[in-house]
């Protein structure tokens, strides 16, 4: 694997210096080859016109850069940004970037050729075009060099993108520009594939080496040491200097167990899902091989407003649909080649980084446990480990889980009514395709693999990665900080197995349904079989910021699925009423829960910025935001004139988002103080985390468990002024403001007894 990675970083070089490119960038081998050529000759071609239309100032910049190097990065940001769905202006500020740096140090190595070679060793020691650009420009500044140089802006770097996505839509008819409606009528355009890259994705093996991440093991002590992506994302310049006086403790273990752990491709699930992907079959979630024909025109559209108003609807709808059908096709690909790469290999391993609050995420990209079902389904520990008796009920409860659909039996009486279906799916999982209903299909088949095996007696060691969530871990942990008793009962902090768990949803939805009972819009609704689901979808991100806007956003979306037409003509008003509903009947049963909200945003405007606080595994986390002005770039598009915003950072700071983002923020460091802890205590060899979510092997399942409730108990119990004082000792406020905090904070605590976590029977479950 690590040869690998060798022979894909000097390919890179030797196809650049063929080209005479020299920068040393890291972008991948271009998806597609044969669109250079063409594009080569169109972007001579526009420097040779006579008018460059709304753009032709920008050619001064592009002048020093070869056609062919213009052309190999556009292929690159293009081809890549369309499996993601990301919109047409951000992936041309994307593209600018690329180039602007690209000419910066063609001008650095023609100014100063002998610092050049110490230059281009610092940025080969760094992996990823921010870590390059970031190492080279601070290296060039400590050195005094290209004091003159002036960046692009943002307006050039957005312009520039934009001319050459022009370029190569019009010289290689790979992509082309579509637009799909953001709420209710804000157009985002975006770039999508065309019939001809359809064509391209079948042989997608072809062209995608150097998709390959990084698979590799890590120093055990000492993490991943030569490469810097594989610790933090951050680029705030105050926040590294934080983090690189971090103590090597919490954090630093939980990520060293991360990264450590070896894991191995379930080669039976990778054969199967080959051969329903090879063959076009819809199963287990497996996209479309062809899109759905666009609902065709009326005829007498022009004239008939019903019919072109309901014809709207419908194209709408399915234009957001088909955007989506694509990039999942490419993500699908994508998982799949990199599987089939690492099948025969005993170990592979995931570097991971912090994001600023402290959260941990894979490097590599698609194929990660962090990742959708498919991926999840497709990875097992490499290391397996025997079954016990306690590791058995944990095997059967995680196999039930995922099924997700078992009629309120219990686990045992399910898998005595499934038992033989399993047996038949572990033969041949292609002709008994039972499996494909559960609720996590193929995480499902790869556990069904192995539970034929255990009832036969012939499972000598398990490899099944069992996974435990936490029950809506922002309302816990606002539960916990509060001592609100019950919050925590209802989000099952604290209770007994003698008890059956809570459900905050299903509590709220009662609330709500009571209330919509008293008018005509809310039985509508209630018509349309108003659901848990919903309810959980705006409950559950209100610690994170969801706001009724958001809410009501989500509501629109689940009624879509319905397909109905209730709501005709008067769609954004009623589910803006069941938004208000929902959020209000939540906040009148947990009132404690707005109060805080409400308490942390002023908190967040009232402090300044930046915002620096220290989590309690010891992880600094600074919050800084800017206000933006909103810029406006015009460019002739693929034919036409287009108008595309962007925002323009300030150095005003941003109060209202300063509060805002205070709340989620605080509560994600929070939930990644758990987790660092956690995994630095326990003594489970093999771990993933998502977040809220853990997993080790069965046999280790008890001991994990216990360990993150020891870690909430531990975190939440402590003297609030000791508490807060640790949090901000960072970047304390005055006296006075942190002593009104501690007393305002205190003032809301409630009665409960944060020590019963230790022994909650479905805080994770």
């Amino acid at each position: 694997m690590r040869q690998l990675g060798k022979e894909r970083f000097h390919s890179l070089i030797n196809k650049l210096k063929a080209k005479n490119q020299e920068s040393q960038t890291s972008y991948g081998v271009t998806l597609s080859k044969g669109a250079i050529p063409p594009l080569c000759k169109g972007i001579q071609k526009w420097f040779e016109s006579s008018t460059a239309g709304y753009n032709k100032d920008i050619a001064k910049f592009l002048v020093d850069v070869p056609n062919e190097v213009l052309a190999d990065l556009t292929c690159r940001v293009v081809l890549d940004c369309i499996s993601v769905n990301q919109p047409l202006t951000a992936t041309a500020m994307k593209l600018g970037s690329f180039i602007e740096e690209e000419a910066r140090l063609r001008s650095l190595k023609k100014s100063d050729p002998d610092k050049w070679n110490f230059i281009k060793s610092s940025m080969e020691s760094r992996v990823g075009f921010k870590y390059k650009k970031y190492s080279s420009r601070s290296l060039t500044k400590r050195l005094n060099l290209q004091t003159e140089w002036e960046g692009w802006g943002k307006d050039v770097l957005c312009r520039t993108g934009l001319v050459l996505i022009n370029l190569f839509q019009k010289h290689t008819g790979l992509v082309a520009l579509s637009t799909i409606i953001v709420g209710q009528f804000k157009k985002v355009p975006y770039l999508v594939p065309t019939e001809k890259t359809k064509l391209w994705i079948q042989n997608y093996k072809n062209y995608h080496e150097f998709l390959t991440p990084l698979y590799l093991p890590s120093s055990e002590k000492f993490g991943y040491q030569s490469f810097d992506a594989c610790t933090f994302k951050v680029s705030n310049p105050a926040h590294l200097e934080l983090l690189d006086k971090m103590d090597d403790s919490h954090p630093y273990l939980a990520l060293r167990k991360l990264q450590s752990t070896p894991w191995r491709i379930n080669a039976k699930v990778l054969e199967t899902a080959e051969y329903f992907w090879e063959n076009q079959y819809e199963v287990a979630g497996f996209p479309k091989a062809k899109d759905n024909a666009a609902p065709a025109k009326p005829v007498d559209i022009e004239t008939n407003k019903e019919a072109r108003e309901a014809w709207r609807k419908k194209a709408a709808k399915f234009h957001k649909e088909d955007i989506a059908r694509r990039g999942l096709r490419l993500s699908t690909a994508k998982i799949l080649w990199v599987a089939g790469k690492f099948r025969s290999e005993p170990a592979i391993y995931f570097p991971h980084q912090f994001d600023f609050r402290g959260r941990a995420y894979p490097v590599p990209n698609f194929l990660n446990f962090q990742a959708g079902d498919l991926s999840r389904g497709l990875l097992e520990f490499s290391e397996g480990k025997p079954l016990t008796k306690e590791g058995e009920k944990w095997f059967l409860k995680y196999g039930y889980t995922l099924w997700g659909n078992a009629d309120n039996m219990l686990p045992h009486e399910w898998l005595r009514k499934c038992k033989e279906r399993l047996h038949l799916i572990a033969e041949d999982p292609a002709a008994d395709l039972w499996w494909s209903g559960a609720e996590e299909p193929w995480q499902f088949l790869a556990w069904a693999l192995e539970a034929s095996k255990w009832m036969k007696g012939e499972l000598k060691e398990s490899h099944m990665p069992i996974s435990i969530d936490a029950s809506s871990n922002g309302l816990q942990i606002m539960s916990m900080l509060l001592k609100y008793e019950k919050g925590a009962e209802d989000t099952n902090c604290i209770g007994r197995t003698d008890h059956p768990p809570k459900d905050i949803y299903s509590l709220t939805l009662e609330s709500v349904k009571i209330k919509l009972e008293s008018n005509s819009v809310g039985w509508d609704w209630l018509s349309l079989g108003l659901n848990r689901s919903l309810v959980k979808s705006i409950i559950m991100t209100l610690p994170y910021g969801c706001t009724q806007y958001k809410a009501t956003e989500l509501i629109i979306q689940w009624y879509w699925g319905k397909n109905s037409s209730l709501f005709s003509g008067r769609l954004r008003k009623a589910a803006d009423y069941l938004a208000f509903i929902i959020i209000d009947s939540f906040y009148k049963d947990y009132p404690e829960f707005s109060v805080l909200m409400s308490y942390m945003e002023a908190l967040g405007k009232s402090l300044g910025a930046p915002l620096v606080w220290l989590s309690p595994s010891g992880f600094p986390v600074v919050q800084d935001y800017k206000k933006t002005k909103t810029r406006q770039v015009k460019s002739l598009l693929f034919g036409r004139i287009r108008s595309f915003n962007y925002n323009a950072e300030t150095e005003d700071v941003d109060t209202a988002k300063m509060g805002r983002a205070f709340v989620p923020n605080f509560i994600h460091s929070l939930d990644a103080s758990v987790m660092h802890i956690a995994l630095s205590r326990t003594k489970a060899s093999s771990v993933a985390a998502v977040h809220d979510s853990f997993s080790t092997h069965a046999c280790d399942m008890d001991e994990l468990l216990q360990t993150l409730r020891d870690t909430n108990a531990d975190m939440f119990s402590a003297d609030p002024k000791v508490f807060w004082k640790k949090f901000f000792s960072l970047k304390a406020p005055e006296k006075q403001v942190l002593e009104d905090t501690v007393d305002s904070f205190s003032s809301m605590f409630g009665k409960l007894n944060v020590d019963g976590v230790r022994v909650s029977a479905y805080m994770y479950r």
